[in-house]
């Protein structure tokens, strides 16, 4: 791999691994709740759908397990279904952020976020950090 890579990689995962909350811009801040909520409505709306037994279904594939949550089922699942599922959900009716970029970055990170602050136990306060740092 070109060492310009690893050292750009470094750099971000240095500057990510130390960002305090405090220092975040309040608008960027903003954008974050926005993507957040999005994309849990996102995955909500979904789990409604035609679609989410389906996902379900191969979520159970990925994995025995009970320590995430999937969005329309009770039953939790292995941390890589959950991955799964409430990622695909997100994305199932094209609905996820697409504002002001037009691009579908989000729900990945947020999906992400998610579920490793729940088989993390995080509380709410450690979340938001959790967004760009793997919780």
């Amino acid at each position: 791999m070109d060492s310009t890579y690893t050292d750009l990689t470094g750099a971000l995962a240095r500057f990510a691994s130390s960002l305090d909350l405090a220092d975040v811009p309040t608008d960027v801040k903003a954008d974050a709740r926005r993507l957040l909520l999005d994309s849990i409505g996102c995955i909500l709306a979904a789990a409604r759908t035609r679609m989410a037994p389906i996902v379900h279904g191969l979520a159970e594939v990925l994995g025995e397990g009970n320590v995430a949550s999937i969005a329309g089922r009770k039953q939790r699942a292995s941390l890589a279904g959950a991955l799964y599922a409430n990622g695909r959900l997100a994305k199932c009716m094209d609905l996820d952020e697409t504002f002001p970029v037009g691009h579908h970055f989000g729900a990945g990170a947020v999906v992400a976020a998610l579920a490793l602050a729940e088989v993390r136990k995080a509380t709410g306060s450690q979340f938001p950090a959790g967004l760009d740092r793997g919780i």
